[in-house]
């Protein structure tokens, strides 16, 4: 866990930069001293909240965050083979291209289904009102009318914040990966019908180790 929150934290506070440099420029300067320390308490905060919830809430923190792994993962790796698919088609490489686009396809549909299920609303399916967030709010919220003592009203509402974290991550994954499904399907069909190779591909220049 350790290492997966290290990692991360050094990849967030890259992309932080590079999404906040597009709305003030010195903030996107990868050299900036100031500018990565802001980044990286951003990103910091943001983790560092979930622990802190854990701390006042027993059912929170990692707990939250739990039933969002399934879909957050898969949808890394799809986008990951949608990154892989990119690059193939600007390399000219149509057919090997269909080696990592066919499991992005596979792992991206199964993934963006599971995640419409979490943020379905309360239905007659007992199951299905287990798996959505959006359900388990509307059935929390009903509780909570009905509820006289304070402790449990308390317990009710912390789990309907919980419950509310979930399904708002969970529509912010998928639109992620939509969106770089949406770029991916337009460079590859650039690429392939247009021969139009933007942004073109491009490595660091060698260096040589001391």
């Amino acid at each position: 866990i350790l290492t997966a929150v290290d990692a991360g934290t050094r990849t967030a506070r890259f992309m932080i930069q590079d999404l906040l440099g597009n709305v003030y420029k010195p903030l996107g300067n990868l050299s900036s001293y100031k500018a990565g320390i802001f980044a990286t308490l951003l990103c910091v905060a943001g983790w560092g909240y979930f622990l802190y919830q854990g701390t006042i809430d027993p059912k929170g923190g990692i707990y939250t965050l739990w039933p969002l792994f399934g879909v957050s993962n898969q949808m890394l790796a799809g986008m990951a083979l949608l990154l892989v698919t990119v690059v193939l088609f600007k390399m000219g490489r149509f057919k090997g291209a269909i080696i990592s686009a066919l499991p992005a396809v596979l792992i991206l549909a199964i993934t963006f289904y599971s995640g419409i299920l979490k943020v379905m609303p309360k239905s007659n399916d007992s199951v299905l009102n287990n798996v959505s967030h959006v359900a388990q709010m509307q059935i929390i919220k009903e509780k909570m009318a009905t509820t006289t003592d304070e402790k449990a009203l308390k317990t009710l509402q912390k789990s309907f914040f919980n419950h509310a974290i979930d399904a708002i991550l969970c529509v912010f994954f998928m639109l992620v990966a939509l969106l770089v499904l949406i770029v991916s399907v337009r460079i590859c069909s650039n690429a392939y019908f247009k021969n139009q190779i933007y942004p073109p591909l491009a490595e660091t220049p060698y260096i040589k180790a001391a």
